[in-house]
């Protein structure tokens, strides 16, 4: 009996940490959000890829931390969480590529200069090529990302399946 009351309060421990981790995580990635787009809204008025942007940072840094530390995460042992995210993931995938090119052909065809008719020559070489960088930095990431999750999700239900079958 006192076996499990210590196995009782070790796990409501873990689960405590691992919700203060979860409240880190989405803080830093707030952070990150604010600090990568503040430039961009402090320079241009009406920013046409202003959320879009913001969902690349956040799927980046979200799907990141599941595939990379999905042993520390609340999803960690919920088969069916895990389940989710794989079959979520390829309609994320459609949208975050259909996202990049609808970028890239604004890119290709307006070209990022039309944002940015009020600023010097200078501001303006420097701010197109801050949006281009991070922008295409985030988008490619958070799609390689999302490729990645299903594959990590499979794997650890996988593990997680053939951990119960040995016991």
């Amino acid at each position: 009996m006192l076996s499990f009351a210590l196995n009782y309060t070790n796990m409501d421990e873990r689960l405590r940490l691992k919700l203060k981790l979860e409240l880190y995580w989405i803080l830093a990635t707030l952070i990150l959000i604010v600090g990568v787009m503040y430039p961009i809204n402090n320079t241009i008025e009406h920013y046409r890829f202003f959320w879009v942007n913001v969902i690349f940072i956040a799927v980046f840094m979200s799907f990141i931390r599941y595939i990379l530390f999905l042993k520390y995460t609340l999803i960690s042992h919920i088969v069916w969480a895990k389940l989710l995210f794989l079959a979520i993931s390829f309609p994320i995938i459609i949208f975050l590529i259909s996202r990049f090119n609808d970028f890239r052909n604004y890119i290709d065809e307006q070209g990022i200069q039309s944002l940015l008719e009020k600023l010097s020559a200078h501001d303006n070489e420097m701010i197109s090529s801050y949006i281009k960088s991070e922008t295409i930095f985030f988008s490619v990431g958070s799609i390689i990302v999302t490729a990645a999750l299903p594959i990590r999700m499979l794997i650890s239900v996988w593990r997680q399946i053939n951990k119960k079958q040995n016991i």
